[in-house]
């Protein structure tokens, strides 16, 4: 069995409210955030890997494919906020969200050196 670890990377979340061109142009517009550093994954990605078991239900089920899950790292390094954007079933997508939960980040921070909140997505494949 393999697991193969896509990679990550700080994304931004599409904001709930959606502007139209319609809408009054008065109203303002997002802020742009200007950062010292995105957070660290601890170990780097061999380390995320590692903490990933492909669930027995899976392997007995031939099940392959890319599970992606978006989060958040907090101002601590904690993580919080899992949304599944790709699914394959059988623990997988549980298995990836464990995994995460159960490593280190180094929070990222602000051009004033606090610390910040980033959204960052992680795809695995599984393949057996």
């Amino acid at each position: 069995m393999i697991i193969e670890y896509q990679g990550s990377s700080p994304i931004s979340r599409p904001s709930s409210s959606v502007t139209s061109e319609a809408q009054d142009s008065s109203k303002e517009s997002p802020q742009n955030v200007i950062v010292l550093s995105v957070p660290v994954l601890e170990g780097g990605n061999s380390a995320l890997r590692n903490k990933i078991e492909y669930p027995g239900e899976a392997i007995e089920n031939n099940i392959e494919g890319i599970v992606s899950i978006l989060f958040t790292i907090n101002e601590d390094g904690s993580t919080s906020n899992f949304e599944v954007l790709q699914e394959i079933g059988y623990g997988c997508e549980e298995a990836v969200i464990k995994a995460i939960q159960n490593s280190k980040f180094e929070p990222g921070q602000l051009r004033q050196q606090r610390n910040a909140r980033y959204t960052w997505l992680v795809s695995v494949e599984f393949k057996l």
